[in-house]
């Protein structure tokens, strides 16, 4: 986050509201150039293509093979511009495991850049989550099973009139 010097976001916060969601989904394994769609896991362009295709991250580069089947790569998200000039942008660093059977998509680490009028910028990065996700794509049986689980840590301040317990154990209104 790009806050004055000395300026620490956590200074004054509550306890962050955890907020954690997960999804499954099972298909018939699709066949992609007339092949099984598992059969392109392994590939070596696979995290490539994966980064490039995934709507949510811009611009992946790979930082460093760890083995023939593990690497880690980094993105960013679209700038997502607030009124009165200010900007997020937020930083991903990405394990992309591939194998025969199962791809494997997880956010290590996030960090967010914010820009625009210093005293909107500094609330604003108070307020910001640490997001986790991981996504598994896994074929068996015959099946393609799609998981993802994500985790939303959100920084409010003491002040701040939320009803953490609801928001803990269902969700967001209208989730």
């Amino acid at each position: 986050t790009s806050l004055s010097p000395g300026h620490d976001p956590a200074a004054g916060a509550g306890k962050p509201v955890v907020w954690r969601a997960s999804y499954e989904v099972t298909r018939a394994i699709p066949h992609v150039q007339g092949l099984p769609l598992c059969a392109h896991f392994a590939r070596p362009e696979t995290p490539r293509v994966i980064l490039d295709l995934h709507p949510g991250v811009v611009g992946p580069e790979l930082l460093r093979v760890v083995d023939a089947s593990t690497s880690i790569w980094t993105g960013r998200t679209e700038p997502l511009r607030f009124g009165a000039g200010v900007c997020v942008v937020t930083h991903l660093t990405y394990r992309v495991t591939h194998k025969r059977t199962e791809l494997v998509l997880e956010v290590l680490d996030s960090s967010t850049e914010t820009r625009g009028p210093a005293m909107m910028t500094r609330m604003l990065a108070t307020m910001l989550p640490k997001v986790c996700s991981t996504t598994t794509a896994r074929c068996a049986g015959g099946n393609l099973i799609c998981r993802t689980q994500l985790e939303l840590k959100l920084p409010f301040p003491r002040w701040f009139p939320l009803p953490r317990r609801r928001i803990e154990t269902v969700g967001p209104p209208n989730s």
